[in-house]
Formats: C-alpha cells, structure tokens, sequence
C-alpha cells in the first residue's frame, strides 16, 4: 500500500511541475525607468545619419516564450534592448534584427546618441 501512495505522489509531481514552471515563466516582467522608457526605438536607419554611434546591443527572453508568451517574450526582449541602450549613455536604438519562437525572443540593435529626441 505504501509503494501505491509513493507512486502516484510521484506521478503527481512529475505532471505538476511542467505546468507551474509554465505558468511561472509567464510571469516573467521587465519594467522600465523614465530614463530607458525614453529611448527611442526606430527601423529606419536614415533616421540615425546626424547621431554618434555608441555601441552595438543585443538583447533576448529566453524565460518567457513559446505559442502562448510569445509577445511577452518580444516585449521583455524590446524592454531589456532600451535597458541597455540607455546605460551606455545612449537615447535611441536602430533595430537590426528580431527573432521570436518556442525559445523566447531575442533582438539586436545599435545604440545611438541623437541630438534633439
């Protein structure tokens, strides 16, 4: 009777755990000061020709992703690449790739110091 009770706990955690790891992982938010809330975000790189470039950033969420998360997952990754655009001093980033998928999301952009935005 002891053996029956130890498996079916055992079965129990073993189903459970994968669900409540994805719930957790939905959970997952980045949050952006006023100063990184400020970054301007752009595709068009014509818009950068009169800013100092600064350095290149990537960033990725590969916490949140999946069929369900997936726009979390591109929104922490657009979230985390303004984070990191504005501690190197810059305000505005050139997107230069995007990906998302079962994996979570990732971007990569270049940092720019404009004068004026």
């Amino acid at each position: 009777m002891r053996t029956s009770s130890m498996l079916r706990a055992r079965t129990t955690v073993t189903f459970a755990l994968p669900i409540v790891m994805l719930t957790m992982a939905g959970c997952h938010r980045v949050s952006l000061n006023a100063q990184e809330e400020a970054v301007r975000v752009i595709r068009d790189a014509s818009q950068v020709s009169e800013c100092r470039f600064v350095s290149d950033v990537e960033s990725s969420d590969r916490i949140t992703g999946g069929l369900i998360n997936r726009e979390k997952a591109e929104e922490n990754a657009y979230k985390i690449l303004k984070q990191k655009t504005a501690k190197l001093g810059a305000n505005t980033v050139l997107i230069a790739a995007a990906s998302s998928g079962y994996t979570g999301s990732e971007m990569k952009g270049k940092a720019y110091a404009c004068r004026g935005t």
